[in-house]
């Protein structure tokens, strides 16, 4: 018999035998040298400003390794020109970046933490559009008063109308600010803290 037998998941979550051609090809794969220079640079255009790798591969035809593999070369390219020197105090600090997306893999614009009082134009280099550096004269970690100033600011003026729900690790300065809560629900959004160290277990993306 020419074909094989293979388990298909509907949308229901119902198991469905489904008889499947040795040679199959799925439905809105692009073939090799179906597309043009011009659409590979608007996909990673569309890459960079936020769009998800498989979404924009869809969406400009272009094969998901190939754009996978044009993205990282010339984030490589321009790291490389925006390599800036640090000085021998700057060496070993760390940062932090609240960083937030959903299962179809749309993201916000991230921002990232940096300890000092004053912000440097060149700590914001190579940063996507729409993305924030925020200063902490202790420590680089987030902390209440970080975390309630991105709900503000990065968050809730670009969450849809209506009640969303916001799922966030078990860090202590995402759950315990009375003005926090107050602040996620006068805007409709829900807050659900996993336990401490259990993120890549629940896996809240899957």
């Amino acid at each position: 018999m020419d074909g094989h037998l293979s388990l298909i998941f509907g949308r229901v979550g119902q198991p469905v035998l489904s008889k499947m051609p040795t040679k199959y090809r799925r439905k809105g794969t692009t073939t090799r040298g179906n597309w043009s220079e011009e659409s590979l640079q608007n996909a990673i255009d569309a890459v960079k400003n936020g769009m998800a790798v498989m979404k924009a591969s869809k969406n400009f035809g272009i094969p998901r390794k190939t754009l996978e593999r044009r993205v990282k070369k010339n984030d490589c390219i321009k790291r490389n020109k925006d390599v800036h020197a640090l000085s021998s105090g700057e060496k070993g600090e760390t940062i932090s970046v609240i960083a937030s997306c959903n299962a179809e893999g749309t993201f916000l614009p991230p921002v990232a933490i940096f300890k000092g009082k004053n912000k440097k134009d060149e700590f914001e280099d190579g940063m996507p559009p729409g993305a924030a550096v925020y200063m902490s004269e202790k420590s680089a970690y987030v902390n209440t008063t970080l975390f309630l100033r991105w709900l503000e600011e990065m968050f809730i003026p670009r969450k849809p109308n209506g009640k969303v729900v916001l799922v966030l690790d078990g860090h202590a300065s995402h759950c315990t600010s009375v003005e926090l809560l107050e602040l996620a629900d006068a805007n409709d959004v829900v807050l659900i803290c996993l336990p401490s160290h259990t993120t890549h277990f629940l896996q809240p993306l899957c």
